[in-house]
């Protein structure tokens, strides 16, 4: 083989394997939508937007920030969303996290599907003193 050039080893069944990887990904991403635009009247369009950024849970999401006014269904909608397509995420109120430790402590606890507990002034077990 000549320098520069790529060699492509396929075994047959890679590219069909990712045909149906597609396929599968968007079924998904059309029952979410069915379920969601159900559930959320008037806002097919900004359920699409964010299918079409999240995907279906299956890979890794970009960081979103989501603006708005009060009381407009921002937050219920992207739990329900993500919770819909079974992805595992962690949410954290920028109004109660202050400082870059509570943020970390907070994605830490839920990602590691820790309940606050009242001997523990409400706080999980996840320990991060360190960053």
């Amino acid at each position: 083989m000549a320098p520069g050039t790529l060699e492509i080893v396929d075994d047959g069944n890679a590219l069909q394997r990712r045909r149906q990887d597609v396929l599968q990904r968007r079924k998904m991403q059309e029952d979410a939508l069915g379920k969601l635009c159900t559930r959320w009247v008037a806002r097919e369009k900004q359920i699409q937007e964010l299918i079409g950024l999240l995907g279906t849970g299956c890979e890794p999401a970009p960081s979103l920030l989501i603006c708005g006014g009060g009381s407009t269904g921002k937050t219920s909608i992207v739990k329900d969303l993500l919770e819909t397509v079974g992805a595992r995420y962690a949410y954290v109120s920028c109004l109660e996290s202050a400082t870059p430790r509570q943020v970390f402590h907070a994605v830490l606890t839920q990602l590691k599907q820790n309940k606050r507990r009242k001997s523990t002034g409400y706080m999980a077990d996840v320990k991060c003193d360190r960053l």
